[in-house]
């Protein structure tokens, strides 16, 4: 099965996070209400709700809606007035009742709150929400549908599983020389959480490309990384991942997802100029504490397969079904 996909359009995302980096804070949106933000959605005024509340300016609101419920998060008040906290309300369409609740400062460190609140998602029993602390970190704070505070995950959520885990990438400082991928797997239903990827110990792979990275620096001498301030240290090589190229299958209890070797960020001083294909396929995941990742060459999936000339897509959907097909 696919899996559900991210708070908001990666494009979007992109998008607000260069206009961060490049011109410091955006332009503040123009000031709404929450009244108006019901209205645009469709959503009756009900008299659960305070006429205070109604007519209290938002920032950042973001919406999540079907025919089973509505759910809005946003920033109480304008950017110089807002409070320290964000705001959530819940309708169930089936019997009308709201519920409210807020993740302040006295629950999480204020910087926490983030600068800009991405997107918001329900999934089953959960509210996830997805707010900018900058333009290489985001967090992810998931609530029960009493809007109790749960857990918050210095990252971005990749995937929600089928049992409601929650398959999220770290954060990372964004003006750090390189940018590892690392995963992690959260359970809210038995607060597991567990970092699963990168696999320890390395795999033959991975230890193949840390030899040709080491090749590389060796060359260059120990002159250039002080000079450059660039890590010396192999392992920590730059890697790259998306969450458009994850795929889940419950009937395996498993997630394939591709991984780029060497994917330096534009504009990178990064020495290496090759880079390698891996397919990582990760199992069991609805026992976190079991669960283990293995890494592959994409080349040798589409042998395995007999498909050499197999999307990627292709490949992590046999994946994600036979996780152990590459030896």
């Amino acid at each position: 099965m696919r899996i559900r996909r991210l708070l908001i359009p990666s494009v979007l995302l992109t998008m607000r996070l260069v206009g961060l980096l490049l011109g410091g804070r955006q332009s503040t949106p123009p000031i709404r209400t929450v009244r108006d933000v019901l209205r645009q959605n469709g959503i009756p005024v009900s008299t659960q709700i305070a006429p205070s509340l109604l007519n209290a300016p938002v920032e950042y609101p973001q919406v999540d809606t079907d025919s089973r419920d509505f759910v809005m998060a946003y920033y109480s008040g304008p950017t110089a007035q807002r409070s320290d906290s964000i705001q959530v309300m819940l309708l169930e369409r089936s019997t009308g009742q709201w519920t409210f609740g807020s993740v302040s400062s006295s629950d999480t460190d204020p910087a926490w709150l983030g600068n800009a609140i991405l997107g918001v998602k329900r999934i089953s029993h959960y509210v996830l929400i997805e707010t900018h602390l900058s333009p290489s970190a985001l967090q992810t704070i998931v609530l029960g549908r009493n809007l109790r505070l749960v857990r918050r995950l210095y990252g971005w959520s990749l995937a929600e599983l089928p049992d409601e885990s929650i398959v999220y990438r770290h954060s990372m400082i964004h003006f750090a020389p390189t940018h590892p991928v690392e995963i992690s797997l959260f359970n809210p239903n038995s607060l597991q959480e567990k970092q699963i990827y990168p696999p320890s110990p390395d795999q033959p792979i991975r230890t193949e490309f840390i030899r040709r990275v080491a090749q590389v620096y060796r060359a260059l001498g120990e002159d250039w990384f002080r000079i450059n301030n660039y890590p010396s240290e192999p392992k920590d090589f730059d890697s790259g991942t998306s969450r458009e190229e994850m795929v889940a299958e419950s009937s395996t209890k498993s997630i394939a997802f591709k991984v780029r070797f060497g994917d330096a960020d534009v504009g990178s001083i990064s020495p290496i100029n090759f880079n390698e294909q891996v397919v990582v396929t990760c199992t069991p995941t609805k026992r976190i504490n079991q669960t283990q990742c293995r890494e592959r060459r994409l080349s040798d999936w589409r042998k395995a397969l007999n498909l050499p000339q197999a999307s990627v897509d292709q490949v992590l959907r046999q994946a994600a079904g036979r996780p152990n097909l590459v030896p």
